[in-house]
């Protein structure tokens, strides 16, 4: 029978401060209760004349003397006897215990198999080869190399994603774009402090959107705020829309925070119709679908809504002629989910939901034709359309492909980007083009486990200026992250 040295017995042994445990290469046996070994015992040495192991239990007297007899060269049998009184044991019969004791002791070869002796428990050892050492572990992969800037082959501007141009049968990517065909997000680092992180008034928001305040020259952004200190998980009865203001378009927006509509609403994003008026799209009308929580137990700044600030009526959109309200229900604009909307400058209205967009000829309809955009394909349910149109007069559309979570796990960027020069008619998209792998000013680098709702702010020539992501499941912050702009250096993407 083999005797199994398990981790429990070898801390036993260490505990009492006589060896550690027994190499790998031995193996020790246990006689059957029919015999006892006997005869060739060592003399000599710190474990000869016998080892008294009184103190341990049974099973452990046989583990230790086991243990000792594989650290010893010359043992090759040991036997574990019960109250030991032959007088050459010394250790184990002197003048404190002349009766004897529990004793081990350990055997030369030249041993003899005796008879059954109840008192008396005994084994052998067999030494096989040392077994090699672990290998040391594999040294960590390197970083991936940076994504070229351009340089893949080309027939057209489409082929270089309409991020760039094709010169040469080659991809010249804008400032913006990056990679081999111009399809990923390039970006500034983040500044520590952007977006809308907590702050002592707000606590968790999800995503937004800004414009500039010509008469001030200030952002004005508009957010998915999460009520009485709740996290995302409480989205559908707690989040509501509130704006804030910044000096630059990437934050931090911390001035004139300011409730703009009830729970439940979500998913802000604003934007000006040619006849000057502001229209702020949302999923959900500002009336609660179920009760609201309190996670902070104490009162919110901003809901119920405090005095001198109306709560608006009930929509789906909403419209004012300032960014500062008040706001007013917009008339005749479908509930989508995941609006995003473009303008043209005669007032045709795209409209985007997750996978499709509706058009029209003016904002209220009446009438709107849909077509599909980024098509739900295996496992990338997409969602979180964010359109713009850039100089050239192209179209771009950054989405999140995880909706779900059935496309990629934690910490995987999962961002998709797609072109088009219509608005209607969409390419392929490229996932990922943005991600989760944040890079900051302070050159330190985060990965977080989810990023979502990507708005993008243009430029006056309309170039995209800022991105806006809901930013991890667990903070639920929202950043914000200038893109790469022409004389730039050390700009990142998210991806790597």
């Amino acid at each position: 029978v083999q005797v199994a040295m398990s981790l429990a017995v070898l801390v036993v042994i260490n505990a009492v401060g006589h060896t550690p445990g027994p190499p790998a290469n031995c193996t020790n046996h246990v006689d059957p209760p029919t015999a006892c070994r006997a005869n060739a015992d060592i003399t000599q040495g710190p474990w000869g004349n016998g080892v008294p192991v009184a103190n341990l239990s049974k099973p452990d007297q046989i583990s230790h003397c086991a243990t000792l007899c594989c650290h010893l060269d010359e043992c090759d049998a040991w036997a574990v006897h019960a109250a030991y009184t032959a007088g050459w044991a010394t250790n184990c019969v002197n003048a404190a215990h002349p009766a004897g004791q529990d004793c081990c002791l350990l055997k030369k070869k030249g041993w003899r198999m005796g008879g059954a002796d109840p008192a008396c428990v005994s084994g052998g050892k067999s030494v096989g080869p040392t077994p090699p050492s672990p290998a040391p572990p594999a040294p960590p992969a390197p970083p991936a190399p940076p994504l070229p800037n351009g340089g893949g082959p080309c027939a057209t501007d489409w082929d270089c994603s309409l991020g760039g141009e094709c010169q040469n049968s080659v991809c010249v990517c804008d400032p913006q774009f990056t990679g081999p065909h111009c399809a990923v997000l390039h970006l500034r680092r983040a500044k520590v402090d952007n977006g809308l992180q907590k702050n002592s008034t707000a606590t968790h928001t999800w995503g937004g959107h800004a414009m500039l305040d010509n008469s001030t020259k200030k952002w004005v952004g508009f957010f998915s705020y999460l009520a009485s200190g709740c996290g995302l998980n409480s989205w559908q009865s707690n989040s509501m829309i509130i704006s804030a203001v910044a000096d630059t378009p990437d934050g931090p927006y911390n001035q004139k925070m300011t409730p703009v509509l009830a729970p439940w609403s979500h998913n802000a994003m604003i934007s000006q119709h040619p006849n000057g008026s502001y229209f702020l799209f949302h999923i959900g009308s500002g009336v609660p679908v179920r009760p609201e929580s309190n996670c902070s137990k104490v009162l919110d700044p901003f809901f119920p809504f405090p005095a001198g600030h109306p709560e608006p009526a009930a929509a789906t959109t909403h419209v004012s002629e300032s960014l500062y309200g008040p706001w007013r229900p917009a008339l005749g604009v479908p509930g989508l989910n995941n609006p995003c909307p473009f303008f043209f400058p005669n007032g045709t209205t795209l409209l985007y939901d997750r996978t499709s967009v509706h058009r029209a000829d003016s904002i209220d309809g009446p009438t709107w034709t849909q077509t599909p955009t980024v098509v739900t394909n295996g496992s990338m349910h997409p969602e979180d359309p964010g359109v713009w149109r850039d100089g050239r007069g192209n179209f771009h559309m950054v989405f999140n492909a995880n909706s779900d979570h059935t496309n990629c796990k934690a910490g995987v960027p999962c961002g998709g980007h797609a072109w088009s020069h219509d608005g209607l008619v969409w390419s392929r998209p490229t996932i990922p083009a943005y991600g989760t792998i944040v890079h900051y000013d302070d050159n330190s680098t985060v990965t977080w486990d989810y990023v979502e709702r990507p708005q993008v702010v243009q430029d006056t020539d309309g170039a995209p200026l800022t991105l806006f992501l809901g930013q991890s499941y667990a903070s639920s912050h929202t950043l914000a992250i200038m893109f790469c702009q022409a004389g730039d250096t050390g700009c990142v993407t998210t991806i790597q």
